[in-house]
């Protein structure tokens, strides 16, 4: 299971789409305060996390680092278009990984599947 998080629909809607195609279980978040719920309530099932960068109401370095509070080994990959700007963000706040949107479905599925192989 992937949790998606971001709060552009189309990007939740189209990576959701792509995970599941490829075998994944996936469930989406609006914004950091929906992730962070539902990763408290899916947390045994979650292998990985993609977390948008810049959301209204929690930004995705604070998500992240509340997934991380909860699950410290949890492979966060952080997505963002201002890959300069959120860079060290993304690094700071505990991410294992930076996906430069826009993205391919190919390096979306081999980005995942990379991490989600170190946390099983």
């Amino acid at each position: 299971m992937i949790l998606i998080v971001d709060d552009e629909a189309d990007i939740c809607s189209i990576a959701k789409e792509v995970m599941e195609e490829n075998g994944y279980t996936a469930i989406v978040a609006k914004d950091g305060t929906e992730a962070v719920a539902l990763f408290a309530q899916n947390q045994d099932k979650i292998r990985a996390v993609l977390c948008d960068m810049m959301m209204p109401i929690m930004d995705g370095a604070t998500t992240i680092r509340a997934v991380k509070k909860l699950d410290p080994n949890m492979p966060v990959i952080a997505m963002s278009g201002l890959i300069e700007e959120k860079a060290q963000s993304a690094k700071t706040s505990g991410a294992s990984a930076l996906l430069e949107k826009p993205f391919t479905a190919n390096t979306l599925l081999t980005t995942v599947a990379r991490w989600v192989q170190r946390k099983s």
